[in-house]
């Protein structure tokens, strides 16, 4: 059978014609191109975080802003480590220092990426579906939590590759067992961590449409309110999807792949071998993808949005660059709705200190801060 690389980051196989093996390797150059492209774009992400932290910290100390800033910075670590990878690490068999060391920092920096997402998702169910005011004891452990179980999950497999002297845990598609072990050092993990944020994402949809219909019933007066809280609902779960979008055709790939491992060449040809070449592509052309699509929800953030609209307030403030924009027609709508606009930052009216009611199982449901995401 062909050899998959099992970490859904190698090559359609050994056995290939030339026509195979330039498709393939213009599909590789394909991925390349979107392993800089994500890793260009969360090394801006962050940059751009740090500094409306630094900058606006009224404005962006939330601690899913700050969660975020994490995941950024892990993503940019996997974009910028899947972009230097050799093939000799990209197919994870040669037991060399290069290929033990990058498949260690891919497999960190991914356990990383969905363990902060989960705490994203924890941090929204615990505030949003469960109402709990006090959940800002917990803000102080979710990354060290974090960092200490990505550590643990995956110290015990460096251990076991350098005692072993392989690569990464060994070939998979030379044994059964060595590709349970792949499921257990690394898939098992993401598959939980996906799986649970995928729930939380779905309930918080379910509890906002149901709070949708109480307002349009009951307090249509509300109606901004509940827009602004939305716009933030809307943040949290863009950035806690994109996981779960980008990393699911991987553990599918691979669970294909496990079953391609058992099988002989000829049960292995035809139409699983198609299959598992398809679900091959999905993985290496999402996974990649992933720093674009969180410098998309980055653009859309309100808390980006908060923070250039403090800038403009501040400009305001100074005649010489209120003078460059006369208030006349087509005077852009936020140099002439002083009031509003102020109301906006000081406040922070896109939803981060509102104090509002989200009716779960009734409407009387006790009202919460959501300040606390």
């Amino acid at each position: 059978m062909a050899v998959i690389d099992p970490n859904a980051q190698g090559a359609l196989g050994w056995e290939m014609n030339p026509e195979d093996r330039q498709r393939q390797d213009t599909f590789m150059q394909f991925v390349k191109f979107c392993s800089i492209a994500s890793f260009a774009i969360t090394v801006l992400v962050f940059i751009l975080s740090v500094s409306f932290y630094i900058a606006r910290p009224q404005i962006t100390n939330k601690i899913s802003f700050k969660l975020t800033m994490c995941v950024v910075l892990f993503e940019m670590i996997f974009h910028g480590t899947t972009a230097y990878r050799t093939q000799e690490s990209l197919l994870a068999i040669v037991p060399s220092q290069a290929c033990f060391w990058i498949r260690l920092i891919l497999n960190f920096s991914k356990i990383m990426i969905v363990l902060l997402t989960c705490t994203i998702a924890f941090n929204l169910d615990l505030v949003f579906i469960h109402q709990k005011l006090d959940a800002s004891r917990y803000h102080k452990w979710y990354i060290p939590f974090s960092l200490c179980t990505g550590l643990a999950l995956t110290i015990p497999s460096a251990i076991y590759s350098y005692v072993k002297g392989v690569c990464w845990l060994g070939d998979p598609s030379q044994s059964l067992l060595i590709a349970l072990e792949w499921w257990i050092a690394n898939y098992v993990w993401l598959i939980i961590g996906l799986i649970y944020s995928l729930i939380v994402v779905v309930r918080v949809i379910r509890v906002l449409r149901r709070h949708e219909q109480y307002i349009e019933a009951f307090n249509p007066h509300e109606t901004r309110m509940h827009e602004n809280l939305k716009r933030v609902i809307f943040r949290i779960i863009m950035y806690v999807t994109i996981p779960i979008i980008t990393f699911t055709p991987a553990i599918i790939s691979f669970f294909f792949q496990t079953i391609g491992f058992t099988l002989s060449d000829e049960e292995y040809g035809g139409f699983y071998a198609q299959v598992d070449t398809f679900f091959w592509i999905l993985a290496e052309g999402f996974t990649t993808s992933t720093g674009i699509l969180t410098g998309l929800v980055f653009s859309l953030d309100p808390v980006v949005k908060n923070v250039y609209l403090s800038f403009g307030k501040q400009a305001r403030r100074q005649p010489e660059l209120v003078s460059k924009f006369p208030k006349k027609s087509g005077t852009p709508e936020i140099l002439l709705r002083d009031h509003m606009i102020a109301n906006d930052i000081d406040t922070n009216v896109e939803g981060y200190d509102i104090d509002i009611s989200i009716p779960t199982t009734n409407v009387s449901s006790p009202s919460k801060t959501l300040s606390l995401l």
